[in-house]
């Protein structure tokens, strides 16, 4: 049987408890938010149909299409860029995704990139995944803009010259580099890079350092 002492204090808890799991929730939903935004998106899919997929207060349209950055107390930051045709298409779809992890005084961290390009939707026929790619991060870390813009394209650009540092022959990685210095330090270097293209001629794009992989 429980005694009075104990029985309130665990009433106490209860709120604690509850407050706890609310908070969990939360983070819950908005890393799964992105996840789920970024899988609803289709390459030729018209944006006015999934334009309300993204939380209307982290995202901002653009010259190239639609950028959107969260973040949450657990440490986990995306960025997902959407690029979009003149008919409002979408032509490319990118996010880069951070995890922190906390153990005690240890963090772990880890990246995941991961995108979809489809060149001819792009203009950018003609062009291999390499040149496509580097070609997209020096369109987007061009762009001028708030500082939510900046940061969202900042995160995708960063993964874009980390891919073509880890490929082999890619070259030299553009004026994209000098414009990403900072974002540079939050995306390692040395992951796994992995590039394919599908049975519809999309490219599919990944990057992976850390946990998370």
């Amino acid at each position: 049987m429980t005694t009075p002492v104990l029985h309130r204090a665990a009433r106490r808890a209860e709120p604690a408890r509850g407050a706890s799991i609310i908070l969990a929730a939360a983070c819950c939903l908005l890393s799964g938010c992105s996840n789920w935004a970024y899988d609803r998106f289709q390459i030729g899919q018209e944006w006015k149909t999934v334009e309300r997929v993204l939380p209307a207060d982290a995202t901002r349209r653009t010259a190239p299409g639609v950028c959107c950055l969260v973040s949450d107390i657990t440490g986990r930051t995306d960025a997902i860029v959407v690029l979009l045709t003149r008919d409002q298409r979408i032509a490319a779809k990118l996010q880069t995704t951070r995890f922190e992890r906390h153990y005690g005084f240890k963090v772990e961290t880890g990246v995941r990139f991961r995108a979809e390009i489809d060149p001819h939707l792009a203009r950018l026929e003609g062009s291999g995944p390499i040149d496509t790619l580097r070609a997209v991060a020096d369109e987007l870390t061009a762009v001028e803009g708030e500082k939510l813009i900046r940061d969202a394209h900042g995160w995708i650009g960063a993964s874009i010259i980390r891919i073509l540092q880890r490929w082999p022959h890619a070259g030299d990685e553009g004026p994209t580099i000098s414009r990403v210095s900072e974002a540079l330090e939050r995306v390692p270097g040395g992951g796994t890079a992995r590039i394919g293209i599908d049975q519809r001629g999309v490219y599919m794009i990944e990057y992976a350092h850390g946990i998370g992989r």
